[in-house]
């Protein structure tokens, strides 16, 4: 009688060691599938703080965005680029050249850093008061009066300006902004 009592119980650690294998499997599998839709959700799905300055709905998927939103960040771009002081322009050109794509990120700071030294030695201001913008899948173009100060006096020019971007990952990348002889 022993025996089979000892070979029951023997049954039994092995049922009950198929069971808890079974439970850690699915406990796996289920870890596996909570990661992945994690890892795709952070992705392709991102947290945007809206600026209080924005008046008007946009939306950004990711190679993608409104036009809404791409002439925000041309205006905040070119804001940067032609509105500056000697004591704000290494400022205002070190927070354009991040909007730079990873390619000409480098080129871009390098060139805006050489160009904040010359407008702090001569001591010149910009504001720039655009009017009209054009917006392609590629290029927004921006058209303004543009108003300079040096010392020997002030200027008023009408300008346009051509700002190559990208939309990669939710993210907003200049390419080049150049301007457009006319």
């Amino acid at each position: 009688m022993r025996r089979y009592k000892h070979l029951s119980s023997t049954a039994r650690v092995v049922a009950k060691n198929k069971i808890l294998l079974l439970a850690i499997v699915a406990i796996a599998f289920l870890q596996l599938l909570s990661y992945s839709t994690i890892r795709e959700f952070s992705q392709t799905h991102r947290t945007i703080i809206q600026p209080t300055v924005v008046d008007q709905p946009y939306w950004i998927e990711g190679g993608s965005a409104s036009a809404e939103y791409v002439q925000l960040m041309g205006r905040h771009a070119l804001d940067l680029l032609l509105n500056y002081h000697p004591r704000s322009a290494a400022y205002q050109f070190n927070t354009l050249s991040s909007l730079y794509s990873p390619g000409t990120f480098a080129a871009a700071q390098e060139y805006y850093g050489e160009l904040a030294e010359r407008i702090s030695a001569m001591g010149f201001s910009s504001v720039y008061y655009p009017s009209k913008f054009t917006i392609t899948p590629d290029t927004i173009t921006a058209e303004g009066m543009r108003t300079r100060w040096s010392a020997t006096g002030k200027t008023d020019q009408q300008e346009t300006y051509e700002i190559t971007y990208a939309i990669r990952h939710g993210r907003f990348e200049i390419s080049n902004i150049r301007e457009v002889k006319r």
